[in-house]
């Protein structure tokens, strides 16, 4: 029987493995993410929920007890989006088990990896050992990019803890990777032989591992950046990025070379993702009080936004506008468009309660401008800085 596990604490290890892939490209990073407070997020609660909702279905499955019947609707819901993931672990189980009657599956086992990352630990979601193969399947429950399990760091990392952990009871000769990402219906594995594993580990993940762990080594900014706390703080991107920014501020005809010009080019995306992450934190930051010198929190662009197209309509066609009038194909004209079918001023007179002014979220702005300055518990409302990242 499994220990019971909390799943939100499932991997918070400095050196975790869901974010070996930014520690062991940029080993510092790890101790300057210790500078920034753990987070969570609406996605990062729903993935918990789903690790849960799994975790019972499976068990029930396992002690040969009906599925559970969720009440909660949310939980409902996640049961239906994890049910093909379900099914994988499900299929798999029962087809090794066919092959070999003494397979067994374990659920959410607490793997040891600190023989190659100090202080290395984390959760595999489903282990199953079949004659001398081990199996882990690993649950991703977001749908924004798939994510593979060929060449996955986590996934391996979480092997090598396995073997361990079940290595002197079974005899392993080679492990099998599994990711199952059921809202994007994509599921993917890697076979490695165990020796091929040990090696990686040994030659790859251990020497930036220490490196990582005492903090030294070189800064390398890339796509690993997109989830490091300390993205939008990092001295060498800023210097890196500011650089680049200079370039990309020049003429073409003033740039010393076409390669300064595929630089530019080959970094955009890097460049306005780093400049949405410095947004996001500003912006949190000066809703806390903090100051920058020469900016100020400001409202964003104020829309007027209809608030009952059908009351609109009705509205209109009462005053003998033809209905055809007030649509575009497939849609309500706009108020401007309306405007000058009506007349702006009897539009207005007739409208004014059907339409609200709607404050932009918060954005940075010159101190010097003449727009009124955020301020805590202000009319603008809680700021969403999701946008910006």
């Amino acid at each position: 029987m499994n220990k019971e596990i909390n799943h939100k604490e499932r991997d918070h290890a400095l050196l975790s493995a869901s974010g070996s892939k930014r520690w062991l490209a940029c080993t510092p990073s790890a101790r300057l993410e210790e500078y920034f407070p753990e987070v969570t997020s609406a996605y990062a609660e729903e993935g918990t929920k789903a690790h849960e909702t799994a975790e019972k279905i499976l068990q029930a499955l396992i002690d040969g007890r009906r599925r559970p019947a969720f009440k909660n609707e949310e939980v409902k819901e996640i049961a239906k989006e994890v049910q093909p993931y379900i099914d994988y672990v499900w299929g798999l189980f029962t087809e090794l088990r066919k092959e070999h009657d003494d397979t067994v599956i374990f659920l959410e086992s607490r793997v040891d990896f600190s023989d190659y990352v100090p202080e290395g630990f984390g959760t595999g979601d489903v282990i199953i050992i079949a004659d001398t193969t081990l199996h882990i399947i690993d649950l991703k429950y977001g749908k924004g990019v798939p994510v593979s399990a060929k060449d996955n760091d986590q996934l391996r990392l979480y092997a090598l803890g396995s073997v361990k952990l079940y290595g002197d009871i079974y005899d392993i000769d080679s492990v099998v990777m599994h990711i199952g990402q059921p809202r994007l219906d994509s599921f993917s594995h890697e076979e490695m032989s165990l020796e091929d594993l040990e090696v990686w580990g040994e030659e790859v993940v251990k020497p930036k591992a220490l490196e990582a762990f005492e903090g030294t080594g070189a800064f390398v900014d890339g796509d690993h950046c997109q989830f490091c706390k300390a993205a939008a703080v990092c001295r060498h991107r800023l210097e890196k990025y500011t650089e680049i920014t200079r370039l990309q501020a020049m003429k073409p005809e003033e740039l010393a070379s076409n390669g300064e010009l595929s630089l530019v080019l080959r970094e955009l995306s890097n460049i306005t993702k780093w400049l949405n992450q410095v947004k996001a934190y500003a912006i949190k930051e000066m809703q806390e009080g903090v100051k920058f010198e020469g900016l100020k929190l400001v409202a964003g662009r104020t829309t007027t936004v209809l608030k009952d197209p059908d009351k609109l309509v009705e509205v209109l066609s009462k005053e003998g506008v033809e209905p055809t009038l007030l649509y575009k194909p497939k849609e309500l004209c706009s108020k401007t468009e309306l405007q000058r079918i009506v007349g702006k001023k009897r539009f207005d007179e007739l409208t004014s309660d059907l339409y609200e002014k709607q404050v932009g979220a918060p954005t940075i702005d010159l101190a010097e401008s003449k727009k009124e300055e955020w301020k805590p518990g202000g009319d603008f409302g809680d700021v969403d800085v999701s946008q910006y990242e």
